[in-house]
């Protein structure tokens, strides 16, 4: 039997160019801007899932100005429902400008929790609140879109994230 392993880490995030970022998970760059944030987690366990599901601390993150890049849509189905409420310019076909994002995550016993998740793009925002089990690796996040543009009538209709980490299915609540 494995010895218990365990690791804790702190440490602020400046300036991080998410094109980077995203692109060192795959060929395409689906976020861009640069992100700003405080990470302070830990954990122990035998395995590397045995320390997810015990993690502890905290993630806080931030950026001002960015793009969501739209061929990313065709890859997670969760975002190619979101993008159209996101507003996506159809002037410029290659994503959505994102004026503000804000997350902040308290992480407990394995379970992520957020009550400040916050996505605006000038044409819409998006709040949400929930939880990421990370034991488990299910997520249970519901998002309130809102058109901030001057419009007369607006439908707005939360959508509800849950499921596997790996395939969440997005619904409206």
């Amino acid at each position: 039997r494995s010895p218990n392993v365990g690791f804790r880490t702190a440490f602020r995030l400046q300036d991080v160019d998410m094109g980077k970022v995203s692109r060192l998970f795959g060929d395409k760059e689906i976020f861009a801007g640069e992100l700003d944030g405080f990470l302070d987690i830990g954990g122990v366990g035998r395995s590397w899932h045995d320390i997810m599901a015990a993690l502890n601390g905290r993630i806080d993150a931030g950026m001002a100005g960015g793009r969501i890049n739209s061929q990313f849509a065709g890859y997670v189905d969760m975002i190619a429902d979101f993008l159209p409420a996101l507003g996506d310019d159809p002037k410029r076909p290659r994503g959505t400008d994102v004026s503000c994002f804000v997350s902040r995550l308290a992480i407990k016993n394995g379970t992520a929790t957020t009550d400040a998740l916050m996505l605006d793009t000038g044409r819409a925002a998006v709040r949400g609140a929930g939880t990421v089990d990370l034991g488990r690796e299910v997520i249970d996040i519901l998002l309130k879109t809102n058109s901030t543009e001057g419009r007369l009538v607006t439908v707005s209709v939360p959508l509800h994230v849950q499921g596997p980490l790996l395939k969440p299915t997005v619904a409206p609540d």
